[in-house]
């Protein structure tokens, strides 16, 4: 991938996802653990996003919302001075190799949710992404099937996560595209899990938890990645307590309780 003519394969990536994650979530910026490689293409909707900010690289995940946009999670976007320092990618599915059906665009304006506050653990962590030229859509390259408004994957059913990000905290990144699959939690239940060590956090119905089983989990570098429910981008990577800690759900923004305001930001 052409992309790596300025991103550097070992030290500057790890340290961009290992990095890339609130410091609340230090060790949980995204990357798939416990998971497998997908399939080439069997997430078209998929983005990959490198991050330059502070003089690092950083690796954050992104789903397409049409040509020209992409839906992250504002927190990706911290300490970002200007929308050029981002290079997005579609059709990406071995970052470390060209296999042809990549497109690389710039990134000329990014728009993180107003009530976003610079925590993710304070909600609204949602951001939209403008690239150009727009990404030519066809088999490698889709946009992302998105939830009806009020779209709740219900405790207990199976969601699928996606990334390139560390395989285990501290770890290295994937080279290829991983995915596993998660529980969803209970949200009362996760918000008296999280409430005891971050008593501030918002667990509502803005957000979805899922995971916990000591196994799977997204880690850093995967940020603003998809939760993939039911056939549809039901949530966004943001935020959690580790990586893959047993009992300890991850922390998704719910993109139906967003849509509105997404729906404002896309084509």
């Amino acid at each position: 991938m052409a992309i790596f003519a300025f991103l550097t394969v070992t030290a500057s990536l790890l340290s961009l996802v290992v990095n890339g994650q609130p410091t609340a979530h230090a060790n949980y910026t995204g990357r798939i653990v416990g998971g497998e490689e997908a399939k080439p293409g069997e997430f078209p909707f998929q983005v990959f996003l490198s991050i330059t900010k502070f003089g690092t690289q950083f690796l954050c995940g992104g789903a397409l919302l049409d040509e020209s946009r992409v839906l992250t999670a504002a927190h990706c976007l911290d300490g970002v001075a200007s929308p050029e320092d981002i290079m997005a990618v579609a059709g990406e599915h071995n970052i470390v190799e060209e296999e042809g059906p990549e497109q690389e665009r710039a990134v000329v304006k990014i728009t993180p949710h107003e009530s976003y506050q610079g925590d993710s653990k304070l909600g609204a962590d949602l951001a939209v992404l403008q690239v150009a030229p727009p990404f030519t859509l066809g088999e490698r390259v889709t946009v992302a099937p998105l939830p009806d408004a009020g779209y709740d994957p219900p405790a207990g059913s199976t969601c699928t996560i996606l990334g390139w990000g560390t395989t285990a905290e501290s770890g290295s990144v994937s080279p290829v595209l991983l995915k596993a699959t998660l529980e969803v939690e209970n949200r009362d239940v996760c918000k008296e899990i999280i409430s005891n060590s971050r008593p501030t956090a918002v667990i509502d119905s803005s957000v979805i938890c899922a995971g916990g089983d000591g196994v799977h989990d997204t880690c850093q570098g995967d940020s603003g990645g998809p939760l993939f429910c039911g056939g549809v981008v039901a949530g966004v990577v943001s935020w959690g307590l580790g990586c893959a800690h047993l009992g300890f759900p991850g922390v998704y923004t719910n993109v139906a309780h967003w849509l509105g305001w997404i729906n404002e930001h896309r084509l």
